[in-house]
């Protein structure tokens, strides 16, 4: 992941429903936390396995700059026929002469009061 992002590259999760802010993670702060995440599901019992496939896309660029709406579903295992979560991500995109770097993602989760609008929605295959 250090590769493709910026050194100085962010993570966003959502907001959780008990916090006042945005946790802002670098990449060894988000790879921990999804270490310390696996950890506790798989002491629990819970699944661990995750698929994430983007399943629709809208990118807008301008010179240097890209803004990528990557739309997502998860499963535990890719054979699953519904995913367990679904969602946005926002990934912020700049190009220096070595190519193109992740400068942040950000991103939301479907819900009942949150679903994904139409026009990020996945198109259905003829």
């Amino acid at each position: 992941m250090r590769e493709v992002f910026l050194p100085v590259g962010q993570l966003i999760p959502p907001k959780r429903p008990n916090e006042d802010r945005f946790t802002v993670l670098d990449v060894d702060g988000f790879q921990e936390r999804v270490r310390k995440g696996s950890a506790a599901a798989k002491a629990k019992g819970d699944p661990t396995a995750f698929f994430e496939k983007e399943v629709a896309r809208q990118t807008d660029c301008f010179g240097n700059v890209c803004q990528v709406f990557s739309t997502y579903e998860a499963r535990r295992d890719p054979s699953d026929a519904k995913p367990f979560v679904s969602g946005i991500n926002s990934i912020q995109l700049v190009r220096d002469e070595t190519g193109w770097h992740v400068a942040s993602v950000v991103w939301d989760v479907e819900r009942p009061d949150n679903p994904i609008p139409s026009q990020y929605a996945a198109k259905p295959k003829p």
